[in-house]
């Protein structure tokens, strides 16, 4: 499974949150700041299984008879489903060639019903907990800040290591569950 996103843009104002908790006025080390905040974002996205900002993905699978569940959640939108041929080219799928659903716990699936002699398909969704960061939960948003600042003054911490105990403890109430 192959899947392509464009990560959502981070304001200012979430690089300002980050400097004035550090206690930085000067600008230069803003570069390194936002790329903090980015990993952070992201150990938080595998944290709580759910991506915290909304933004677009692309997502391609093989065709099978079965409904595939889409691996970003929680998905708000399924946008389009194409055909990709063999030798990758795009071909679009009548929409009574494939069902699409979001069940309650906001997971996107999608069923094909006839593929057009198309090995894969690519589908286009919208996933994420909240539109931007000013509206982004007071805890997970705190968190990222947080887990950002310690990443920054602890400069040998590897940024793919799990949370340290307080911010997951900020983070537990947005965790989803996963069955492996």
């Amino acid at each position: 499974m192959m899947i392509e996103s464009t990560p959502p843009t981070l304001p200012v104002n979430a690089l300002n949150e980050l400097k004035d908790y550090l206690r930085i006025a000067l600008s230069h080390e803003d570069a390194k700041l936002y790329s903090l905040l980015r990993a952070s974002l992201d150990i938080c996205a595998n944290f709580i299984g759910a991506s915290p900002l909304l933004h677009d993905y692309a997502e391609e699978m093989p065709v099978q008879k079965n409904w595939q569940y889409l691996s970003k959640s929680p998905v708000i939108m399924i946008k389009s489903v194409i055909g990709l041929s063999i030798s990758g080219d795009a071909m679009p799928l009548p929409v009574h060639h494939y069902a699409i659903d979001i069940n309650a716990q906001s997971k996107g699936r999608v069923l094909v019903h006839n593929a057009q002699n198309c090995p894969r398909i690519r589908v286009h969704y919208r996933a994420g907990l909240s539109e931007n960061w000013t509206m982004l939960p007071d805890q997970l948003r705190s968190g990222i800040i947080r887990l950002a600042a310690h990443i920054y003054s602890n400069r040998n911490l590897d940024e793919s290591a799990q949370p340290p105990v307080a911010i997951a403890a900020l983070w537990q109430p947005y965790r989803r569950m996963r069955l492996v």
